[in-house]
């Protein structure tokens, strides 16, 4: 507020004396045509009619060489300017008659000219503004209380709604989320926040009762089968007998380590826990040595093996799981292709990717079933009368989403058998 005050007061006064300077310039040629040839009288007869005229914005008074005033005009009322105004071009005075005066001297011939005007005017506009300025703090503060206390309120409510909704959810619904406005505040930030930990939780719950649903679904049989085996073997008591009970005992818990294990990995696998060592390789030192050990298990179970590389650059993986993931696929591919026929392995770039597929000539899979191939303990018969976990191409579908990749399994074009195809995502640092 003081600030406005000085600003309004320079501007003010500078308004006065540019208004003053105007009006000197008005009767400045009434005096200055008879200042030299005639006499005082002259000059006061020449400015008269338009001092009158001004009157009501102006007081001006004329003196000689000799500092003796000689005119003032009528609404000084006989008195003269203070003495603090001569001798100097412009000035603000107190005055007990007039109150406060802007005063400015100038010179023309052997005369001194003052023309004044009061500032009464400013010192009402200042009062003024410090009125409205006093209104306007007591309104600004009481509407500062009012928005305040309304948005404490709106602030608290939303606190509470964030409060209630957080105390109902649980592991029984963790499903449920906060339902919140998104202004961008601190508030709508801190439901996002609880909303994506939720989520977080949500995810880690499902995990923990799919991993559970898995094992139960998975150990039942044997342990089952366990059980029965310990209970033939206390009823037993030939020796061979009891031999050959405890073999199967063995077969069993080794199958059951393996499922254990195998969920576990998959697990691990399904919530981005799973250790993974990703580096540069090169994809045709990868391939070639892959191929020697793919042509081995081939030959073993009476069947060719075919390896194309394409693609001879650099890739982004890891080696290790990579590696199983292949074994996985061939495995598959070997159990469901009869004797004589040919796996056929290919590598190469597909835009962005590096893509290897394995293509069989087996019986293919049914068209209503290709879209559970990925589903858990899904496992089909094989032509030999085998039949896997059905835990293999769960875990290389997550080991390839870890890679930010993909995988399908589809049956071939010419109708020979199935084909299983894994993309991989390429740097920049890939070949061509």
């Amino acid at each position: 507020m003081f600030i406005g005050r000085f600003l309004i007061e320079e501007s003010y006064v500078e308004g006065i004396d540019q208004l003053i300077d105007v009006e000197f310039d008005e009767i400045r040629p009434r005096i200055e045509n008879v200042a030299t040839e005639r006499g005082e009288q002259d000059v006061i007869q020449a400015i008269s009619s338009h001092v009158e005229l001004d009157a009501s914005l102006f007081f001006f008074q004329i003196g000689n060489s000799h500092e003796d005033v000689f005119f003032t005009s009528a609404n000084l009322s006989g008195h003269q300017l203070p003495v603090a105004v001569h001798g100097r071009e412009k000035v603000t005075v107190e005055d007990e008659e007039w109150g406060a005066l802007r005063v400015r001297e100038y010179q023309v011939g052997p005369y001194d000219i003052h023309i004044g005007s009061s500032l009464d005017g400013l010192y009402v506009l200042v009062g003024n503004l410090y009125r409205l300025g006093s209104i306007g703090l007591i309104a600004t503060f009481l509407g500062s209380v009012i928005v305040g206390r309304f948005l404490s309120r709106a602030a608290l409510r939303s606190i509470s709604q964030i409060e209630s909704a957080a105390t109902r959810i649980d592991a029984e619904n963790l499903g449920e989320r906060i339902d919140f406005e998104d202004t961008g505040d601190e508030v709508s930030r801190l439901a996002e926040l609880l909303n994506r930990t939720f989520e977080k939780l949500e995810r880690s719950f499902e995990e923990v009762r799919r991993f559970t649903a898995d094992a139960s679904h998975e150990l039942k049989t044997p342990l089952s089968l366990i059980r029965l085996n310990a209970e033939e073997m206390l009823r037993k008591e030939d020796v061979g007998e009891l031999r050959r009970l405890a073999d199967n005992q063995v077969s069993l818990v080794d199958d059951v380590s393996k499922v254990v294990g195998d969920l576990l990995l998959l697990a691990k696998a399904d919530s981005g826990v799973l250790p993974l060592d990703i580096r540069d390789h090169s994809v045709d030192d990868f391939v070639e040595e892959f191929s020697v050990d793919a042509q081995a298990l081939c030959e073993d179970k009476g069947l060719s093996f075919e390896c194309s590389n394409s693609f001879e650059g650099v890739a982004s993986f890891d080696m290790s799981w990579i590696r199983q993931v292949w074994f996985n696929l061939i495995s598959n591919a070997i159990r469901f292709s009869p004797k004589g026929a040919t796996i056929a392995f290919r590598s190469f770039r597909s835009g962005d990717d590096w893509v290897v597929a394995f293509g069989d000539e087996g019986p293919g899979i049914e068209e209503d079933r290709l879209a559970q191939v990925f589903d858990r303990f899904h496992s089909a018969e094989d032509p030999k009368g085998g039949k896997g976990v059905g835990l293999g191409l769960p875990f290389c579908l997550s080991i390839a989403t870890l890679h930010g990749g993909s995988m399908r399994i589809e049956n071939r074009k010419d109708g020979t058998g199935a084909l299983a195809t894994l993309a991989i995502p390429l740097t920049d640092r890939g070949g061509s």
